[in-house]
């Protein structure tokens, strides 16, 4: 049972997390406005970033 248990709260904080980065992707979004935004999406609609 312990182990079950750390698994299903290791799978909400991921889900947390998770959520909480869509949150600011979308802020991010509605601050720079969508095509600015769209150019930072790759062909799979993945955000590139370049160090």
């Amino acid at each position: 049972m312990c182990n079950n248990q750390y698994s299903k709260s290791s799978t909400q904080k991921t889900v947390l997390i998770t959520n909480n980065i869509i949150d600011d992707i979308d802020e991010l979004e509605d601050i720079i406005g969508d095509e600015a935004f769209a150019a930072f999406l790759n062909y799979d609609a993945e955000i590139q970033i370049r160090e």
